[in-house]
């Protein structure tokens, strides 16, 4: 599967290429009422799914910013890069199903370079009856 997302922006630094699943299937679901018309989802609904991708990044200061669905059978997901955990345990349980939820997490620090972007399912709400993680876009913008 190929992923290539460019800067849209002056501030924005990012590119994504091709990805690799660590574990479980993950594939690209079709729905108009998510952004860009679709999202990424874990379709074997498990603890510790995981999908990497390689970024490429200017070295600097970033405000991460993660567009996904929520709904009432969602996990905890952690967002890492090189291993370093940047989002954790972002909870998108909710009991009815929202699109274009957005989560920021400011003044994440980046060196240049290629780096590997981890999204993993970890855990999950005590109401939530899945693993499910389901997310349609991340953007880098650079602060610093």
């Amino acid at each position: 599967m190929t992923y290539e997302l460019m800067p849209v922006g002056k501030n924005y630094d990012m590119v994504i290429f091709d990805g690799d699943i660590v574990q479980g299937t993950w594939a690209l679901v079709i729905n108009t009422a998510q952004l860009l018309n679709c999202y990424y989802a874990n379709s074997t609904n498990a603890d510790d799914d995981e999908f990497i991708v390689p970024l490429v990044l200017g070295k600097g200061t970033y405000d991460v910013h993660l567009v996904y669905v929520e709904s009432s059978n969602r996990a905890k997901m952690d967002v890492s890069v090189d291993g370093n955990v940047i989002i954790n345990q972002l909870d998108m349980y909710a009991a009815a199903t929202a699109y274009n939820i957005i989560h920021e997490e400011s003044n994440v620090a980046i060196g240049g370079g290629v780096h590997m972007l981890s999204f993993k399912a970890n855990g999950k709400n005590a109401a939530s009856s899945g693993y499910t993680c389901a997310l349609s876009h991340i953007s880098f913008r650079k602060v610093a």
